[in-house]
């Protein structure tokens, strides 16, 4: 079974223009992520999904596959559903092309739980435990699962919103790390709908998923990762990589 994983990157950002070719430690963001995908162990390919001829000349000078999509797709996932398209591939990986940090173990942690028996059609990580001053920031996205290991939702806002304390039972929200794990019919259904209310209002596009009744696979990890979304995170993520000994 064929695992591809794809990188969407888009030159035109509107909080962060022209943010994949950042330098993150010397070296182009995009670069970077393709470096930390290219360490799993169970992709079989690594892409980059763009809308730039200035990304894909970076991406292809280090041997790395680039399919250029049309810049008015609504979503990276449209963006790699539009990629892979004529592509042999099972299952399908976005991998967000502002997150540097992200951990090859967390990819493969995906891939495993697609191919698991129980074949769920959308896989996606979460971290359950993490700094209380995130629950209220908007560019970290938070998910509340339900007991069978399903998302119930995912917001930028604090979920659930604690208004009887951490009483017992009451349900924590995990923080979400941007890659998402596909089934082929799954992001082709996703592809062939247009973004729905709610993805529109948070601007979250796994939302489509859910308001239709899809049901989304989490898993855990405790490999905290964040997104590049605005030039002051530039610092954090390459603290962060530091101090991971990544270079």
């Amino acid at each position: 079974m064929k695992v591809i994983g794809v990188i969407p990157a888009r030159l035109a950002a509107t909080r962060f223009p022209r943010k994949p070719l950042v330098p993150i430690m010397g070296k182009p963001m995009i670069v970077r992520v393709i470096e930390r995908a290219r360490l799993s162990t169970t992709l079989n390919q690594v892409i980059v999904a763009t809308d730039s001829e200035e990304i894909a000349r970076v991406v292809r000078a280090i041997g790395c596959d680039a399919v250029m999509t049309d810049p008015a797709l609504p979503s990276g996932t449209d963006r790699v559903g539009a990629a892979i398209r004529d592509m042999e591939a099972d299952y399908i990986l976005s991998i967000q092309g502002d997150e540097p940090a992200i951990d090859p173990a967390a990819i493969d942690l995906v891939i495993a739980a697609l191919k698991s028996d129980e074949h769920p059609p959308i896989v996606t990580p979460a971290v359950p435990q993490f700094e209380y001053e995130i629950l209220n920031n908007p560019m970290a996205v938070k998910v509340v699962v339900r007991r069978d290991g399903n998302a119930l939702y995912f917001s930028r806002g604090a979920i659930p919103f604690p208004r009887i304390g951490n009483s017992p039972g009451f349900p924590p929200a995990m923080l979400h790390i941007g890659l998402y794990g596909y089934r082929r019919d799954a992001l082709e259904w996703f592809c062939a709908h247009p973004p729905s209310p709610l993805e529109l209002r948070e601007g979250l596009e796994q939302l489509r998923f859910l308001e239709y009744g899809w049901q989304i696979r989490i898993v855990t990890t405790d490999r905290i990762s964040f997104g590049v979304d605005v030039p002051a995170d530039v610092m954090k993520i390459e603290k962060l990589l530091r101090e991971r000994g990544i270079e």
